[in-house]
């Protein structure tokens, strides 16, 4: 299961801090976003991957829509491959 926050809900300290926005896989759900804990819990309580794709949402969409297809064949691969171990 790959979790896509809603706009807004991530967040990268260093972008207030240096001005540089950082990759996309530093960026992580803001402390202050709770809307998703439960569902991280649940996933976690049941020993199950749950695959957070965090993204810098003032880019434009195409930009995060492109990096979202490199992050589900990514983690497509890594699935397929620990099947396989």
């Amino acid at each position: 299961m790959i979790l896509v926050p809603g706009m807004g809900a991530a967040f990268d300290k260093a972008l207030l801090h240096f001005g540089t926005p950082p990759p996309n896989e530093d960026w992580k759900i803001a402390s202050y976003v709770k809307n998703y804990d439960s569902l991280i819990k649940s996933y976690e309580d049941a020993g199950r991957e749950l695959y957070i794709y965090n993204y810098d949402w003032r880019k434009p969409i195409l930009d995060n829509a492109l990096k979202l297809k490199d992050f589900v064949l990514d983690t497509r691969y890594l699935i397929k491959n620990n099947k396989n171990n």
